[in-house]
């Protein structure tokens, strides 16, 4: 696929694209963990307890983003049943604990490699902004905490739009917000369904970015690292 353009703005997904959700998730879980043992108990193992969590939470945010649960639905359960896989009865300690992630989490700084200097290199060229389904405080607290803030013009989030990736609404907002038009805009995300079946429908170049090699039906240009976006941008 020929590269359109020339562009003008860049949007670009947050979570497992620039900021290292995995990574700062599993630092802040492991940190909870070691906090809570009194309730958990020494006999329970972490790993499986992240492998429940993990799943269970991308199972919520599915349901979240078809709008089938609400937000305050998917963060008063995952916790609780993460734990109930584990065996544990639903507790007043789970909430905490959620409590406890959801203030935290946010705070760590890692980022996917070479996020910096990509960021660096295209902010000289191009007006930058990010699209994400994630909640207005708890993104704008990862944008400060990582130092990514000042690299985007704008951050448009699914409680801005009133709608969620792949919903073209938000990818409306996003550009009407940035004053940009489809032909002089790229979007750049990790999430195969939300972000380049999102991005391709609403007409937009988009870019796969692929660290783990998933399957790409639609043939949509990818990236495995982000240092490989120099190709189209």
């Amino acid at each position: 696929m020929n590269t359109p353009g020339p562009f003008r703005h860049i949007f670009f997904d947050l979570d497992h694209t620039l900021w290292d959700f995995e990574a700062n998730s599993a630092a802040t879980l492991e940190d909870l963990f070691k906090r809570y043992r009194r309730h958990i108990g020494t006999e329970t193992d972490f790993d499986a307890f992240y492998f429940h969590y993990s799943h269970v939470n991308k199972n919520l945010w599915a349901l979240y983003r078809e709008d089938k649960i609400s937000q305050s639905f998917l963060r008063s359960r995952r916790f609780p049943e993460a734990f109930e896989k584990m065996g544990f009865t639903a507790q007043p300690w789970m909430d905490e604990f959620g409590d406890a992630y959801i203030k935290e989490c946010p705070t760590q700084g890692r980022l996917m490699d070479q996020a910096i200097p990509v960021l660096d290199r295209l902010k000289e060229k191009y007006s930058l902004h990010i699209i994400t389904n994630g909640f207005d405080e708890t993104q704008g607290t990862k944008l400060r905490s990582s130092g990514l803030e000042p690299y985007f013009q704008h951050v448009i989030t699914s409680q801005m739009a009133a709608a969620k990736k792949p919903n073209p609404v938000i990818f409306e907002f996003a550009l009407q917000l940035a004053g940009a038009r489809r032909e002089e805009s790229a979007f750049v995300g990790d999430d195969y369904e939300a972000d380049v079946i999102g991005g391709l429908e609403f007409g937009i170049f988009t870019v796969f970015f692929n660290p783990d090699g998933k399957t790409n039906p639609l043939k949509s240009p990818e990236v495995r690292n982000l240092i490989d976006l120099e190709r189209y941008f």
